[in-house]
């Protein structure tokens, strides 16, 4: 089961520097971002954890990563979207809802996980 977390940033020297300024100005975040990795450039700990202790496949890309079908569905970043069993995507989790998972990994991933089961029912 495929889960793609999509940051509010672009994968690129530009983009990341980017986003850095507007955190660290106060005027711009990604809560997935915080929840992933904080100030840890690596990540951190917990989330790397939690994403090898699921059943789910949970792939992290930033928004100019996208193929065109996964563009299709995105709407406010960050998100996270499911893929069908028909290679078919939806939202799964919208900005919204990561926010209420501020600082904790665990529970976002519980999170997930149920959604995933429901979609699949």
């Amino acid at each position: 089961m495929r889960v793609i977390g999509v940051y509010n940033a672009e994968g690129n020297l530009k983009g990341e520097l980017l986003y850095l300024l507007k955190k660290m100005t106060g005027y711009g975040r990604c809560s997935l971002c915080d929840i992933t990795h904080g100030w840890q450039p690596f990540g951190k700990r917990s989330w790397r954890d939690g994403v090898l202790n699921t059943e789910l496949n949970i792939e992290m890309l930033h928004s100019n990563e996208l193929t065109s079908a996964q563009k299709m569905v995105v709407e406010n970043l960050p998100v996270f979207i499911f893929e069908d069993a028909n290679k078919t995507w939806s939202i799964i989790m919208n900005k919204a809802q990561i926010d209420r998972f501020s600082n904790d990994p665990k529970r976002l991933i519980e999170h997930l996980e149920n959604e995933v089961i429901k979609k699949n029912n």
